[in-house]
């Protein structure tokens, strides 16, 4: 997917990715990413109406993964 925004807090990088018409937020350990980078990621735990009290927002899903690549 293509990164189309990303913010870090808490130790956490909460990175919304555009693949295939879709928005998907993911949450990986803080990383340094770019706003147009291809990534890609394998797995995950994904989590509904997760709120993030460092961010002060409530995602209605997400996904946490161990890392992300560049693809």
């Amino acid at each position: 997917g293509v990164v189309a925004e990303s913010m870090n807090a808490a130790g956490y990088s909460f990175i919304r990715v555009d693949e295939n018409g879709q928005s998907i937020w993911l949450a990986v350990p803080e990383t340094s990413i770019r706003i147009g980078q291809f990534i890609q990621w394998q797995g995950g735990t994904q989590m509904r109406n997760f709120t993030s009290r460092s961010l002060n927002r409530v995602f209605d899903e997400i996904i946490f993964v161990g890392a992300v690549h560049e693809s």
